[in-house]
């Protein structure tokens, strides 16, 4: 099932999968969950989700001390283009593994 939530000019969303009011957190939660969501401005029918993804990112990572600054890695990774953001990917994958 795939979560279509509407976002409204007043900065509500909408699941009209489960017909409920929905957060950031509830987002997060939905994709953690390995369901598929899909961002719609209401108005104009723009399919916004991946500002709402990156909106969730910022959050989740505010208040963190990490030893690179989110805006750093994403200044970075706009610099370098798409394909130092497969190779971020792949050295991530291959760190994360090592570490298991």
């Amino acid at each position: 099932m795939v979560h279509v939530i509407k976002r409204y000019s007043n900065r509500k969303m909408y699941d009209s999968a489960t017909s409920e009011y929905v957060t950031l957190e509830d987002i997060a939660r939905l994709i953690r969950e390995n369901e598929e969501i899909q961002v719609i401005d209401n108005e104009t029918e723009d399919d916004i989700t991946t500002i709402t993804l990156g909106q969730i990112i910022l959050e989740q990572e505010r208040g963190k001390k990490e030893l690179l600054p989110v805006p750093v890695l994403l200044r970075e990774l706009i610099r370098k283009g798409e394909s130092s953001i497969m190779e971020f990917v792949k050295r991530s994958v291959l760190a994360g593994m090592g570490a298991i």
